[in-house]
């Protein structure tokens, strides 16, 4: 039998008096388990077993494509051991592998009254495991009285970790940047924290080390090497999976592109290629040496005439109207596209261009739909802002199938002067949809279910549904 928790996220700060994850508090059985395409981004506030997403377990578990973003906390006065960890806060007897994932979430269990240990870990502490972790960084910073930078482990748990880093600062009197004993390592670095210790076999670097596109290179080279063998030869229970590329961020320091959850029911993953993942959301480019984006996916899909793309965004900085945020289809009169964004919208076979009438501002978060139906003679083509229509325009034309992915941001592999995709804006975006029809007042009341927060009460004919 196995247990599995797909495609889930929570977003709510919780406490409790025991045990507490982001997803689950205790995992418990003799079956093997899986996390996969699943983050927190709520804080927790606990006092013995914090964990971003498990707070215990005895279970044989894989975990894919997961991270926690929210603040880890112990604040009540105990008589016992406190964990707290950014993926597990605890694991005892169990084959545990961790793949594409990450932790930016703070873990302070700095507790003076704690009569026993306190640690604070970038993944968890396990006990009488058998722990391999492939493709995993810290960001978060650690406060306790053992902190280490990836996690603890006891003598009898043998670990293997590859493609794997610590960023966050360690404080406290015993601090460890990847592990308080040795382990099986291969590409594992660290940013030296003053007064914390490593093995010889994880790799100090300097800021500007960490921050060469070389270091990327070399993470990928061991990716690509893994994947071409298959990752079964790791481990059998990991047939089928398959090992994220890393890329640089907007700080340059490398992190992993990621598998997109898709709300639709349509299992439409896309990828996401964004240079920043924060608690607002995904932050895609940011200037042309960090390019950002998201691959939608939907490649040759036929739209029957009739598209509607949703988000909820908000500007980093001053837009380019050149710039294509979502969405591309050819015509037979040439390529064309949304800027779903709503600032304008473009079928560049027929030079309709439809601009908003609304100051968008820089900072602030809006929810801005495009919208084409190819089955209205007049006024086919609407952008609304925060629910209220600020533009409309009559085209003609077809929409046929795409050999473009839509995106999300703008694909530096694409350079298409027509689609405008060499220039690039910066914005944050928490939610995308992608519909298979035009949005209307009447069936979609756009008006209230789109003016602030999206709240999708008509789910007909949508093709993709993310939340970041």
């Amino acid at each position: 039998n196995k247990g599995n928790i797909e495609n889930s996220f929570i977003n709510i700060d919780g406490r409790l008096t025991m045990n507490f994850g982001g997803l689950v508090g205790n995992l418990e059985g003799d079956f093997l388990s899986s996390i996969v395409n699943s983050y927190n981004e709520g804080n927790i506030i606990n006092s013995k077993l914090n964990g971003g997403l498990i707070g215990y377990s005895n279970q044989d578990l894989i975990i894919d494509n997961c991270h926690n973003n929210g603040d880890i906390t112990s604040d009540m006065v105990i008589s016992y051991e406190v964990y707290g960890g950014g993926i597990i806060a605890q694991a005892v007897d169990a084959k545990v592998i961790i793949l594409n994932s990450f932790n930016n979430g703070n873990i302070d269990t700095m507790l003076e009254n704690t009569i026993y240990g306190r640690y604070a870990n970038g993944i968890g502490l396990f006990q009488r495991s058998n722990v391999k972790i492939y493709n995993f960084y810290n960001n978060g910073n650690l406060t306790s009285m053992f902190n280490e930078g990836i996690l603890y482990h006891d003598a009898n748990s043998p670990v293997k970790i590859v493609n794997a880093f610590n960023l966050g600062q360690l404080s406290g009197p015993n601090n460890y940047e990847i592990s308080y004993r040795l382990l099986e390592a291969e590409n594992v670095y660290y940013l030296e924290n003053t007064g914390a210790k490593a093995w010889e076999n994880n790799i100090k670097k300097t800021q500007e080390e960490f921050k060469d596109s070389a270091l990327v290179e070399t993470l990928n080279q061991k990716v690509t090497e893994l994947n071409n063998a298959g990752l079964e030869t790791i481990d059998e229970d990991l047939k089928g999976y398959e090992l994220n590329k890393w890329i640089q961020g907007s700080d340059d320091y490398p992190i992993l592109t990621r598998k997109i959850i898709d709300l639709s029911g349509n299992d439409n993953h896309g990828i996401s290629y964004a240079v920043k993942y924060d608690k607002e959301g995904i932050i895609t480019s940011t200037d042309t040496s960090h390019l950002g984006y998201v691959d939608a996916g939907l490649i040759n899909h036929e739209f029957n005439n009739s598209v509607s793309f949703a988000v909820r965004m908000k500007l980093n900085n001053k837009f380019n109207s050149a710039s294509a945020l979502i969405g591309n289809w050819d015509l037979p009169t040439g390529g064309g596209g949304i800027s779903a964004v709503g600032f304008s919208l473009v079928l560049d076979g027929n030079n309709k261009v439809v601009y908003h009438n609304q100051d968008v501002k820089v900072g602030e978060w809006y929810t801005i739909i495009g919208t084409y139906d190819g089955n209205l003679k007049e006024n086919n083509m609407k952008t609304y802002i925060n629910g209220v229509k600020t533009a409309e325009t009559t085209i003609s034309g077809d929409i046929l199938a795409s050999s473009l992915p839509i995106l999300i941001g703008g694909d530096p592999n694409i350079q298409n002067d027509k689609m405008g995709l060499i220039n690039f804006s910066s914005a944050i975006f928490k939610e995308a949809l992608v519909f298979d029809r035009a949005l209307t007042e009447e069936k979609d009341h756009i008006s209230t279910n789109y003016k602030d927060d999206i709240n999708v009460t008509n789910q007909d004919e949508l093709l993709v549904w993310y939340k970041f």
